[in-house]
């Protein structure tokens, strides 16, 4: 599943919108690695969001079925 997909589906960004803003602006990495919106997330990867003056960190369990 594509990164900004992911990141609406879990409802860690709201909008896949904003979600391609965030890694355009080189806000989300996963392993380490500044990561475009297009990239595929797997199970096991490290997602890492920056947000203002936070950090969050979470760790990929399971791909969701539905968009």
């Amino acid at each position: 599943m594509r990164l900004d997909l992911f990141l609406k589906a879990s409802r860690l960004i709201l909008r896949r919108s904003l979600a391609q803003e965030f890694c355009d602006a080189g806000l989300v990495k996963i392993n380490g690695l500044k990561a475009k919106s297009s990239r595929e997330v797997k199970v096991n990867d490290e997602i890492e969001i920056k947000r203002s003056q936070r950090i969050l960190t979470v760790r990929v369990l399971q791909i969701p079925n539905n968009k």
